[in-house]
């Protein structure tokens, strides 16, 4: 079966904060209809600096699988935990030792060879 794909389109909204606590990736504008990997984090509310663990995470993720693990290829589970780990190493490195650690939520979708993970 084949997909024809339309360039995605993205929406943020601040909403109750000060300031945006959500990554997407590709950033907004720069997916087109050749765009196989799609992140959204969201900072988790109640915990420090949710935009900047959004971010390192929403990043980390995005260059570690576009680097690592083309679309021509099938994506795994496995390949989805070492890219987690990575983004995991990253976030650490960004922690200020703060009692409400840094925290997002993220939902991802990558199309490969082997389906949709």
């Amino acid at each position: 079966m084949k997909y024809i794909l339309q360039c995605p389109q993205a929406i943020h909204e601040i909403g109750q904060r000060s300031n945006q606590e959500d990554s997407i990736f590709p950033v907004l504008g720069k997916a087109d209809e050749n765009t196989r990997l799609f992140i959204v984090c969201d900072g988790m509310g109640g915990h420090e600096k949710g935009e900047v663990a959004s971010n390192t995470v929403c990043q980390a993720l995005a260059e570690y699988i576009t680097s690592r693990f083309p679309t021509d290829s099938v994506f795994t589970k496995d390949m989805f935990a070492e890219a987690l780990e990575y983004a995991y190493q990253q976030l650490d490195k960004r922690d200020s030792g703060s009692f409400k650690k840094m925290g997002t939520t993220l939902t991802l979708l990558y199309m490969h060879r082997g389906g949709v993970f």
